[in-house]
């Protein structure tokens, strides 16, 4: 059998599939977008905003801040190795590789489980630090359901990567709709006790990463001989990126220092639109699927350039009409249950403002991510101690002086991450002339998004008083206003991202 016919990747893939590529995450992503508002929604209704919703989130951000980035980690550092090896040595090097690589995460997974429990009791000294006693006894109790969910999530992050460097895209894709819709099972049946839902999200993770095994074990055909070679290249760079990435969790201790002491509620309804942004900006930056593409150095920052404008742009329109909307968002999602009109306003609020934070919080994102394949990491260094320095002193105005509580959070986030895309776009080629370029397209898109915001939001309030018809006639209305600004638009359009 011919290595062409081994993998059944395209002649041409950058050019030829990236951007099926992306027009079939887009579609995966609106799916799971769906599914994620369903699944919070389930979890607002049968817990509401309250103290145990409150604490599960918290443990939820000490993992992240831990350990949960070690499978972004794993992930870029895989497609970056995998890549290289299949350029370099040809496609039976690679099968050959794709198995002790997927092994590999598994072990950091279990790794990831025993640093977690040994590092949160320093954790709590920040993160729980305006909690009472009942309070940190809890948090203590969700450390061994969140175990499962730690394990699977790192292992379903390497073996995503694999199946993806071999693009078997939709196999990877199954296993992100499969985790949805295990967890969503799970709590629709089982959501007596907080304890149950890292259970249930670990659940979705670990069957994902089953189905993804299948998979590999299908292409590899029992090879396994040249990946150890690169074992040591393999956790020096894991080592390398954990090291950087840590500089974040001095922002991030700083944010949970001060939403430690904010009113009960508040680091739930924070959460929960952050849950909601995390859907949007993975549906803005396409679930990382330019990876791959990028990974090839040869023309990666032109190809950058285009990808940044070609979200900037859609992330404009998306976000600002969704900031406009926001009230009836939260009405449809979230009015159910134990849901109160005061905690609908604090939602409502909070994604307004974090609808807009999404725009430069994705564009930045999708830098990094660029910079981690190429192993550049100082001006992420550089911004992440920034913003935590930024956060400490704004958190005193904010939280301490001016008691603004779970809306002084969202500012700070929404300035931290202004300040993140400027230092991200600095390292790039040229970049005074692009960040003018970007500049002028922002006003110029969010002009318009503004004010077709506002014709179709307010028309649709005026005809209709239910929610969901809001929604629906003045998202209808949007859509038509931009399509036709767009169309006036193309020719240039074409020439900044295609």
């Amino acid at each position: 059998m011919t290595e062409s016919s081994t993998l059944k990747q395209p002649k041409d893939p950058v050019h030829n599939s990236f951007y099926k590529v992306i027009l079939s995450a887009t579609g995966l992503t609106i799916l799971l977008q769906m599914l994620g508002l369903f699944r919070q929604s389930l979890t607002i209704s049968y817990y509401g905003l309250s103290r145990d919703l409150d604490l599960f989130w918290t443990i939820y951000a000490m993992a992240s801040v831990s350990v949960f980035s070690i499978g972004i980690i794993v992930e870029t550092v895989h497609t970056a190795l995998l890549v290289q090896l299949r350029d370099e040595q040809g496609n039976q090097a690679l099968q050959e590789a794709l198995l002790p690589y997927a092994a590999s995460s598994v072990v950091l997974g279990c790794c990831a489980g025993l640093l977690f429990i040994t590092v949160v009791p320093a954790l709590e000294l920040i993160y729980c630090a305006g909690f009472s006693d009942e309070d940190r006894a809890v948090v203590e109790s969700l450390i061994y359901p969140s175990l499962p969910w730690i394990v699977g999530l790192i292992a379903y992050y390497g073996l995503s990567a694999a199946v993806k460097t071999i693009w078997a895209f939709n196999w990877a894709f199954v296993g992100e709709v499969l985790i949805m819709m295990v967890s969503i099972t799970l709590i629709l049946f089982q959501h007596d006790s907080i304890h149950m839902l890292p259970l249930a999200y670990g659940a979705g993770y670990w069957l994902a990463t089953i189905w993804l095994w299948i998979r590999l074990l299908k292409e590899a055909k029992g090879r396994f001989r040249y990946a150890w070679v690169a074992l040591p290249v393999l956790m020096r760079r894991i080592v390398k990126h954990y090291s950087a990435l840590m500089t974040s969790t001095l922002y991030g201790f700083a944010e949970r220092f001060w939403m430690s002491s904010i009113p009960e509620g508040g680091i739930a309804s924070i959460q929960t639109v952050q849950q909601l942004i995390m859907g949007l900006s993975s549906l803005l930056s396409m679930r990382d699927s330019y990876l791959v593409p990028l990974a090839q150095e040869q023309g990666r920052e032109e190809r950058l350039r285009r990808l940044l404008m070609g979200v900037l742009l859609i992330s404009i329109s998306a976000c600002n009409f969704i900031a406009w909307i926001a009230p009836e968002i939260t009405s449809v999602l979230f009015n159910y249950g134990r849901t109160s009109n005061k905690d609908l306003v604090l939602i409502a609020n909070l994604l307004s403002l974090g609808a807009i934070t999404t725009i430069p919080a994705t564009l930045s994102a999708l830098v990094w991510r660029t910079r981690q394949l190429s192993g550049h990491h100082n001006r992420f260094m550089i911004s992440s101690i920034t913003s935590a320095s930024l956060t400490f002193g704004l958190g005193w105005i904010l939280i301490k002086d001016m008691q603004l509580g779970a809306n002084g959070i969202v500012f700070m986030q929404a300035i931290n991450s202004c300040i993140s895309l400027l230092i991200a776009l600095s390292g790039l080629e040229d970049h005074s002339g692009f960040v003018k370029t970007v500049f002028k397209w922002a006003a110029l898109i969010g002009g318009g998004a503004i004010l077709f915001s506002f014709i179709a939001v307010n028309f649709a309030r005026n005809t209709f008083h239910q929610p969901i018809l809001v929604i629906l006639l003045s998202g209808s209305t949007y859509a038509v206003l931009t399509a036709a600004f767009g169309y006036l638009l193309r020719h240039k359009l074409r020439a900044l991202c295609f």
